[in-house]
């Protein structure tokens, strides 16, 4: 069997509706789940953004301070400060997982790949060995082409992180 065909389309039918990713076996096409867009320039931009929040904030310890500057003191904002002090006191690996663009006024996954706001899915390794399943919050300004940190929360088994 040859490799399969790829696909990453928005449909618009009476069950299936938005982006999902395809693949092409033996000549039938099957939907394999919701598109990431995997391949588009701005999930690149937001792995990008992300690595270099990670290289330049996250392993300096620079992001918890940068995070507390916006003097925001809401519970989410102590939380995300809290997981960022974690992260920059006790990580030793920081790994990417799936980058998930979102169309936040709607709220759901963009259906196309034109998004202001993402969510990165991250795993932490700590000093003790143990794993942290976290998820980044990235947007930008409708004029902007830079993706900024919004905020951080952990992967809980439900649809949405919890934040502390």
């Amino acid at each position: 069997m040859k490799a399969p065909n790829r696909a990453a389309v928005i449909l618009d039918g009476k069950y299936f509706r938005g982006p999902h990713e395809l693949v092409e076996i033996d000549g039938k096409w099957y939907v394999t789940g919701l598109s990431t867009w995997p391949d588009s320039q701005t999930r690149k931009d937001v792995y990008r953004s992300c690595t270099k929040f990670i290289d330049t904030q996250l392993k300096t310890g620079q992001a918890e301070a940068h995070f507390r500057q916006k003097g925001i003191q809401d519970d989410y904002a102590v939380r995300t400060a809290a997981l960022l002090n974690k992260i920059g006191t006790q990580s030793i690996k920081i790994e990417l997982g799936e980058i998930e663009l979102w169309s936040m006024s709607e709220p759901h996954r963009a259906v196309n790949p034109d998004a202001k706001e993402a969510r990165v899915k991250m795993i932490v390794t700590l000093n003790d060995g143990s794993t942290e399943k976290l998820q980044g919050y990235f947007s930008r300004a409708d004029s902007g082409d830079a993706w900024i940190f919004q905020g951080l929360g952990k992967l809980s088994p439900g649809l949405f992180p919890q934040t502390y």
